[in-house]
């Protein structure tokens, strides 16, 4: 007698975990996968299925997190096929930079302070302010009681 045997099935280890979302997001996303279980996620919740809230995918640089937005009429294998490209796309920006993301230049770009003069910045900002309601002590907007403009 000859044995057979037949695939009917697939056993996949992963959960889509709605207990690791962060908690500003608790309720605004599906769940959270890492980038490593993309692949099967598909698999896992079917692939016709269309889920009404985002994912999130924890990407290989783990403070830049990749959230797949969908609203009802994408399919569970679109939403893995786009995921993945998104995982790529921070990989190879993770080679050139060293970050998923490259902060530095997107600070340059929108005309912000860069992270190196940040410090400085703050702190002439904070001594412009002192020197103004030092100067203006009865026009103050909040009329409030600063130790340097008390009167003994």
């Amino acid at each position: 007698m000859t044995d057979l045997i037949v695939p009917i099935a697939r056993i996949v280890d992963i959960v889509v975990s709605p207990e690791d979302v962060p908690y500003d997001l608790t309720g605004q996303v599906s769940g959270r996968l890492q980038w490593q279980q993309v692949s099967d996620f598909a698999h896992q919740v079917g692939r016709t299925r269309m889920p009404k809230k985002p994912l999130m995918v924890q990407g290989p640089d783990a403070g830049v997190p990749i959230i797949v937005m969908v609203d009802g009429d994408t399919e569970a294998s679109e939403m893995e096929d786009i995921a993945l490209a998104a995982v790529d796309k921070q990989q190879e920006q993770i080679k050139k930079t060293g970050r998923a993301m490259d902060f530095d230049n997107l600070r340059e770009e929108y005309g912000m302070v860069r992270r190196e003069d940040f410090g400085r910045t703050l702190s002439d900002g904070l001594q412009r302010n002192a020197d103004y309601l030092r100067t203006h002590q009865v026009t103050d907007p909040k009329g409030r009681e600063m130790p340097w403009n008390k009167r003994s």
